[in-house]
C-alpha cells in the first residue's frame, strides 16, 4: 500500500516485479491536470513520491520526445473516445536518458469532473532497441544488397526451398505483356531464357533452368557467371551469388541479376579482332622472314660462289691474261650485287628505325635520270628490254630536296620494271610537273612496262618488307622483296605518294609524285669535271685502319696514284704518331671509325683538341663502312672533313685526295 497525495492504489508484487507502474491522469475542466503514480511509476518517471500531482504531470509532459508528441495525444484522445487505448512513446528520464515506454489506458466512466484516466507504464526500451537494431541491420542489408545491384538492370531472390521469387530490381525488364505473376522461379527462368535469349546462347544458360547443377556450382565456386545476347538487350551478363544456406550448409537462396554489357562487349569484341589481326600480322611477318632469310642465304652465297670460284680460276690461270680479266670482272660484278643486298637490308632497317635523313639541297632533275641513265640501260640490254624514252614536261628543273633519295626511288622502281618484263618488252617514262604555288611544285614520275604484271593479291602487300610475288629461291627473278618497301618508306619522309595500275601479263605502270621546293637561284648546278687531272703524286697520307685486308687494299689504292703512306691500326696509335711527329708530316688522314683502343671520332677529338700547329688544320677524312646520313654528321661534328664510305669507291677516293693536294 502507498499514499499519494490522498489517492491511494494497491501495487500487486508481480507488477513490481514487472516494471510495471500504476497510475492516474485527472484532466479537471477548469482545474490544472493531476498525474499520480506509485512508487514503480515515480521510479519509471525518475521523480519524487512527495511532488504534487501538478507537478508531476508537468514533468511526464516536458519529458516526453517531440517525435513521440502526436502519438501521444492521439492515444489521449483514443481513451476518451473509445475507452481504452496503448501506445508506446520516447521519454527523457533525468538521470537514465531516452527510453521506451509502453502505456496503457482506461477511461473511468464514474468521474463527473472532467476526464480521468488511469493504467499502466512498463519500460520497453531493451525490447524497443533490439527492434530498431535489427531493423536497421534489415535497412543496412537492403542498402547493401541495392548497392551491389545498382549496375544490374534486373535483379531477384530466389528461394529456392520455397520456391519463391523476391524482385530486388528491374520491374522493366520483364515485358509488360509478359504474364508471369503466376511462374515459380523454376518456369519463369526456362521462360526467359526460352523467349529471350538468342539461339546460339541458350545452351551456355541450361545451367540456370535446373537448380542442382546451379546450386553445385555455386557450392563449389561460390559464384556463377554467364555472357549472352538478349534480343531485346544486346549482349548480357548474369551473375548468380548464394545468399542464404541451410542448416546443412546447402544453398537455398540464390540472387541473379542481370547486367547489361553491349559496350563493354563491343570494345571487348574489336579488341579481340585487332588482337587476332596483329597474330596475323606477326604470323605472316615471321613466314615473310622466314622467306627471307631463305632467299637471302640464296641470294647472298650466289655472289659469294662466284666470287670464290672466280678467284680461284684466276689464280690457276694467273698466266691466261684474258681468263685473268674475264674472271675479275666477274668478281666486280658479283661484288657489286652482293653490296645491293646488303645495302638493302640496312637501308630498310635505317628507315624502319626513322634513323633515316633527307638532305636539303639543289639539284636537277636531268641530272638525276643521267646519273642512273647508264646503270638503267645496261640492265635493259642484258634483259632485253627496249628503253622507249624518257619524255619529260617541266618547266623548273632546278629544285631543292635530297636528289640521292630521289635517284633511290627511281631507279628502284625502274630496275623491276626492267627485271620482271619480258624479252621485247617496252620501258617508258614520263616527267610532269604540277604547279602547287609560286615557290613549290608536284611532280609526277610516270613509269610503265610492258612485262608480267602482278596480281591484286599481291598489290595489296606489295610495300610490305620481304614481299616477293614469286617467292621461289630458285626463281629468275632475284631481290630481297625489300625494294618496293623502301620506295614507299622514302616516299613517306618526302611527303610523296605512288599509285600502281598492273595487269598479269600485261604490264605495270607506276605513278610517284613528290613535292618540291623551286631553286630560285638562276645557273647551272656545278657539275664534276670529268677531264680534270687527277693526281695525288708525292702525297703524304697517314692511313688509320684497323682490318689488315682493308689497310692492304687501300695502301695499295693510294701508293699506286704515287701517294706515301704510313699507316696505324687504331686511333690511339694514330693519336700517338700525330703529336710526336714534326707538323706537317702528314698532308690527309684516312680515318676508319669503328676500331678497338681508341674509334675514329674520339681520336679525331682528340687531334684537333692538341697543340700542334697543324692540328686543326690537317684534313681528315672518315673512310668507314658506317655509310648513313647519321655517320656522315657524326664524323663532321667530330671534326673530320669529310666522309668515304666502304667499299671505297676508288675514283671517289683519289678525286678527294687530288682536290686536298690542290688546295694545299
Amino acid at each position: 500500500m502507498f499514499s499519494s497525495n490522498n489517492k491511494v492504489l494497491t501495487a500487486p508484487e508481480t507488477l513490481r516485479r514487472a516494471s510495471i507502474g500504476l497510475w492516474t491522469l485527472e484532466l479537471p475542466a477548469t482545474d490544472h491536470p493531476r498525474l499520480y503514480a506509485d512508487e514503480m511509476m515515480n521510479k519509471l518517471l525518475g521523480s519524487r513520491d512527495d511532488i504534487s500531482p501538478e507537478d508531476r504531470y508537468d514533468g511526464w509532459v516536458a519529458g516526453i520526445y517531440e517525435e513521440s508528441q502526436q502519438a501521444t495525444v492521439e492515444y489521449i484522445e483514443r481513451i476518451t473516445k473509445e475507452g481504452k487505448g496503448e501506445v508506446v512513446y520516447t521519454w527523457a528520464h533525468p538521470t537514465r536518458g531516452k527510453l521506451y515506454i509502453r502505456c496503457s489506458g482506461f477511461k473511468d466512466e464514474s468521474c463527473n469532473d472532467g476526464l480521468r484516466l488511469y493504467g499502466y507504464h512498463q519500460e520497453v526500451t531493451a525490447v524497443k532497441s533490439e527492434e530498431e537494431a535489427a531493423t536497421d541491420r534489415l535497412r543496412y542489408k537492403d542498402s547493401v544488397l541495392k548497392a551491389v545491384t545498382s549496375s544490374y538492370m534486373a535483379a531477384w531472390v530466389l528461394d529456392l526451398k520455397q520456391d519463391t521469387i523476391d524482385l530486388i530490381r528491374g520491374a522493366d525488364f520483364v515485358k509488360k505483356n509478359d504474364d508471369i505473376s503466376n511462374l515459380k522461379p523454376t518456369a519463369l527462368i526456362s521462360y526467359m531464357i526460352d523467349k529471350y535469349v538468342v539461339d546460339e546462347d541458350k545452351e551456355i544458360m541450361q545451367v540456370f533452368k535446373h537448380w542442382d547443377e546451379l546450386v553445385t556450382e555455386l557450392s563449389e565456386n561460390g559464384s556463377i557467371a554467364r555472357e549472352y545476347r538478349d534480343i531485346n538487350f544486346g549482349w548480357c551478363r548474369i551473375l548468380g551469388l548464394p545468399v542464404n544456406t541451410d542448416e546443412n550448409e546447402d544453398v537455398d537462396a540464390v540472387l541473379l541479376a542481370v547486367q547489361r554489357i553491349e559496350s563493354e562487349k563491343k570494345v571487348e569484341l574489336k579488341r579481340q579482332e585487332q588482337l587476332e589481326e596483329a597474330l596475323q600480322e606477326a604470323k605472316r611477318a615471321s613466314v615473310a622472314k622466314t622467306e627471307f632469310l631463305s632467299r637471302m642465304s640464296h641470294d647472298i652465297r650466289t655472289p659469294m660462289n662466284g666470287i670464290m670460284g672466280m678467284a680461284r680460276i684466276a689464280s690457276e690461270n694467273i698466266t691466261d691474261t684474258v681468263r685473268v680479266n674475264d674472271a675479275l670482272d666477274k668478281i666486280k660484278s658479283a661484288g657489286k650485287q652482293l653490296e645491293n643486298l646488303i645495302n638493302d637490308v640496312l637501308d630498310m632497317s635505317r628507315l624502319e628505325s626513322g634513323k633515316t635523313e633527307l638532305s636539303y639541297e639543289k639539284f636537277d632533275f636531268y641530272t638525276v635520270f643521267a646519273n642512273q641513265e647508264e646503270a638503267v640501260k645496261v640492265l635493259a640490254e642484258e634483259n632485253h628490254v627496249r628503253l622507249l624514252g624518257d619524255h619529260f614536261n617541266i618547266t623548273h628543273n632546278l629544285v631543292l630536296g635530297s636528289p640521292l633519295h630521289l635517284q633511290r626511288v627511281i631507279l628502284n622502281i625502274l630496275t623491276n620494271c626492267i627485271k620482271y618484263n619480258r624479252p621485247g618488252g617496252t620501258l617508258e617514262v614520263w616527267l610532269d610537273e604540277e604547279s602547287i604555288d609560286k615557290t613549290h611544285s608536284m611532280y609526277h614520275f610516270t613509269m610503265q612496262d610492258t612485262g608480267m604484271g602482278m596480281s591484286e593479291e599481291f598489290l595489296s602487300r606489295i610495300f610490305e618488307p620481304f614481299a616477293r610475288e614469286h617467292a621461289s629461291a630458285g626463281t629468275k627473278y632475284q631481290g630481297t622483296g625489300l625494294g618496293m618497301a623502301i620506295v614507299k618508306e622514302i616516299l613517306n619522309l618526302m611527303h610523296g605518294t605512288i599509285k600502281i595500275e598492273s595487269k598479269e601479263n600485261e604490264g605495270s605502270t607506276f605513278v610517284v609524285s613528290i613535292p618540291f621546293e623551286l631553286c630560285q637561284e638562276d645557273g647551272d648546278i656545278e657539275k664534276d669535271d670529268e677531264d680534270s687531272t687527277v693526281s695525288i703524286e708525292g702525297m703524304k697520307i697517314l692511313l688509320v685502319e684497323d682490318n689488315p685486308l682493308n689497310l692492304e687494299i687501300a695502301t695499295y689504292v693510294c701508293e699506286s696514284a704515287g701517294a706515301i703512306v704510313d699507316s696505324a691500326e687504331n686511333g690511339k696509335v694514330a693519336l700517338s704518331k700525330f703529336e710526336n711527329a714534326e707538323s706537317g708530316t702528314w698532308d690527309v688522314i684516312l680515318m676508319d671509325v669503328m676500331m678497338p683502343e681508341m674509334d675514329g671520332l674520339e681520336a679525331t677529338r682528340r687531334i684537333r683538341n692538341s697543340t700542334k700547329a697543324d692540328a686543326k688544320t690537317i684534313p681528315i677524312f672518315a673512310m668507314t663502312a658506317n655509310a648513313f646520313e647519321e655517320d656522315k654528321r657524326k664524323a663532321l661534328d667530330a671534326g673530320m672533313n669529310g666522309h668515304l664510305a666502304k667499299p671505297i669507291e676508288v675514283d671517289k677516293l683519289l678525286k678527294t685526295l687530288s682536290e686536298v693536294l690542290e688546295m694545299k
